[in-house]
């Protein structure tokens, strides 16, 4: 047996032995039994024990329930005391940390403890734990609860002890308790309003004396110019010195502020190979364009590259851009345009082709037509000289008439053409060398414009030719206009519609006179002219009479109803045709014109009324009969309607025989048809007797009960 794994408070026992069963106790240096225990296989973990104390462990084992073996005996002592406490000292205090150093008194082969706590009887604080297998001879104290660091203007309290045994949380007596008060730390702000730039500091929070660093760097097209660091918890803000981008906190807060200036750049003007003009722009200002240059026959048009509207960061030059100017080269005849050109500064130009004026020569133009463009628009205009044309006139047929005009005249002039009938002629009209009527006026005014003939034509006096009417007078049942026509050219027709014989004061024709329904008129017509004899009287009468609508009805059942015409006027024969369904016949007609019958002849006719009809039809179901036979023996007859339930009569008997039906087999609705329907039977089969047998006791002289079934 043997003691193994041997500190202040436990011991490992251990031994061997042929025994499964083991028991054993615990025994105190004088001799009193603390504990036993059994079934302790060949291990047992003494805990809790005393430090410096001596102990004795038996362990023995049980041969049988009689029979004990010896017991075997250990002695050891657990380890003394912990290690001394060491030695304390705090340095280099800031506001976020401080340095402990330590020295131990004696060897420490463990671990070391130190307590750091605001609170000076350490009821809450950190525990900090760091091997000492290196020796170190101090630690940086800068994190408190949860990892966070050391506050500023804050007084913590430390200790320290060594640790003997880390199972058993057995430590040293604590060194002295040592106090320190991190350092007071004051905000390094950036100032929020800077513009143009950002501004960086090497630490947000300072200790007074601490040395500061500033980055600043400017917004693309400015440049760093000064920093301004100023103080703010005085009564009045003071400057901080800035040397090289840092500066030395003072007591307090500062404020951090830089400010950027924007960068000069030129923009070039150029003309060709000309600068037109140079100027030198702060970055991101508003560009104010130089007046726009000139150049002859030509509009200035921009700067390529478009200019910006605030300078960028970077020199600029640009080109004038130029279009070639058109300019007008007008054509005139007087005050009229024979054509416009546009034409470029510098072109060449090709006059149009001479222009030609209907009774004029042209003789050029005035100005004359430049070789180039020049730069402005150009008008010239057309030089005519007016040409004289002659007139001559004719008389046809010879003698007819007289006539007077013709001669020699200016281009344009107006020339007056006059003839004269002779005795038993009229005058017809002029006609032109291609035998075209020019005029029906004796006397007529042109305008000569070219060589001109012209013949005046004369007939015989004549009679007008009698007015037609179309359409043909009669009956019509839509609204007509009827059109009036003279065979005889250039008379006027003049009519009346109400029966009284036409005069020249009646109404002139001139459209197609309108006919309204339901009117009956009368039209006379007669046709004049001048220089010839009244037409005779024509006359035409007109009846018009309205249709009405003759309509099918939607509520019909059981067949269908149609009429020949579908519009019919007052008085006119309707036909109507009614077909019925299978398994209904035609029972009456319906015919309604508002809210009135009307009469429908046997021939299924009726005489249109004035005014719409409807027309409608019943139509009743047909009835058939049912003929039930049993052995070809009329049994009963039914009669139903078409369509009706069938009800069926009460069933047949026969002896003998079982009712199986009707053949054929009866619907459940009646059909479009009478029928007959048999009776269908079943034989009820025999049944021979089984157990005939004499009932005993009932036999007599004359008689016995016989039984079976």
């Amino acid at each position: 047996m043997a003691n193994g794994s041997l500190t202040t408070t436990s011991a490992l026992i251990t031994w061997s032995s042929n025994q499964n069963n083991t028991f054993g106790g615990v025994y105190y240096e004088n001799g009193v039994l603390a504990g036993t225990n059994n079934q302790l296989y060949q291990r047992w973990n003494l805990s809790a024990l005393q430090p410096g104390t001596n102990y004795r462990v038996g362990v023995f084992a049980y041969c049988s329930l009689d029979r004990v073996s010896d017991t075997v005996w250990v002695e050891f002592n657990t380890n003394d005391t912990c290690y001394p406490p060491v030695s304390i000292s705090i340095s280099e205090v800031t506001a976020h940390s401080a340095k402990l150093s330590y020295a131990f008194v004696a060897q420490v082969p463990g671990d070391i403890l130190v307590n750091l706590s605001t609170d000076p009887n350490f009821a809450s604080c950190v525990h900090i734990s760091t091997t000492t297998s290196y020796h170190p001879e101090s630690l940086i104290l800068n994190s408190y609860f949860n990892n966070a660091p050391l506050q500023p203007n804050t007084t913590y309290h430390v200790r320290m002890s060594s640790l003997c045994d880390r199972n058993a949380d057995l430590t040293s007596v604590w060194s002295e308790t040592l106090s320190f008060t991190t350092l007071q730390e004051y905000a390094v702000t950036i100032d929020a309003n800077i513009t143009n730039g950002t501004v960086t500091v090497s630490d947000t929070a300072a200790i007074e004396g601490a040395v500061v660093n500033l980055t600043a760097t400017p917004n693309h097209g400015y440049s760093f110019g000064e920093w301004v660091v100023t103080t703010v918890n005085t009564p009045a803000p003071e400057l901080v010195t800035v040397t090289n981008n840092s500066f030395v906190m003072p007591e307090g807060g500062v404020n951090v502020s830089a400010t950027f200036i924007p960068n000069r750049y030129v923009i070039t003007y150029k003309n060709g190979n000309n600068i037109q003009y140079q100027d030198s722009v702060a970055y991101g200002t508003a560009i104010r364009p130089i007046t726009d240059p000139t150049r002859e026959g030509y509009t200035f048009t921009g700067w390529v590259p478009e200019l910006p509207a605030t300078m960028p960061a970077y020199d600029v030059t640009v080109h004038a851009q130029w279009n070639i100017n058109k300019y007008a080269l007008t054509y005139m005849d007087g005050n009229d345009m024979l054509s416009q050109d546009s034409v470029e500064f510098g072109a060449d130009i090709t006059p149009v082709a001479n222009p030609t004026k209907e009774g004029y020569t042209f003789n050029g133009w005035n100005p004359e037509v430049p070789s180039t463009m020049p730069a402005h628009d150009v008008t010239v205009t057309a030089i005519f000289t007016l040409n004289t044309y002659t007139v001559t006139a004719t008389v046809n047929p010879a003698n007819a008439g007289t006539v007077t005009g013709a001669g020699i005249y200016n281009y344009g002039s107006e020339v007056e053409m006059r003839a004269e009938a002779a005795d038993g002629y009229l005058f017809s009209n002029w006609t032109n060398a291609q035998g075209a009527v020019v005029s029906t006026d004796a006397i007529f005014d042109f305008e000569i414009t070219n060589d001109t003939a012209f013949t005046a034509n004369f007939t015989v006096m004549g009679v007008v030719a009698t007015p037609t009417f179309s359409p043909a007078e009669g009956t019509y049942y839509d609204a007509q206009n009827v059109a009036l026509e003279c065979a005889t050219t250039g008379a006027t027709i003049h009519y009346t519609t109400d029966g009284t014989t036409p005069t020249d004061a009646s109404a002139i024709y001139s459209t197609p006179i309108a006919l309204t329904l339901g009117d009956t008129t009368i039209i006379k017509a007669i046709a004049m002219m001048e220089n010839m004899t009244n037409s005779e009287m024509s006359s035409a009468t007109y009846i018009l009479l309205p249709t009405y609508n003759v309509t099918i009805s939607d509520f019909t059942e059981h067949g269908t109803v149609s009429a020949n015409v579908t519009r019919a006027a007052a008085g006119v024969t309707v036909r109507l045709t009614a077909t019925a369904d299978e398994g209904y016949h035609f029972g009456e007609w319906n015919v309604t014109t508002g809210t009135s019958m009307v009469e429908v002849a046997s021939d299924n006719s009726f005489i249109m009324p004035d005014g719409n009809v409807t027309i409608a039809a019943t139509f009743v179901a047909n009835e058939y009969t049912i003929t039930y036979m049993v052995d070809n023996t009329v049994y009963d007859v039914d009669t139903f309607a078409f369509g009706t339930a069938i009800t069926l009569v009460d069933n047949p008997s026969k002896e003998g025989y079982t009712f199986a039906g009707w053949n054929p087999e009866l619907p459940q609705t009646m059909p479009a048809n009478d029928m007959t329907v048999n009776a269908q039977w079943e034989l009820i089969p025999c049944m021979a007797a089984e157990n005939l047998a004499v009932t005993s006791g009932s036999l007599t002289a004359t008689s016995a009960l016989i039984t079976w079934n």
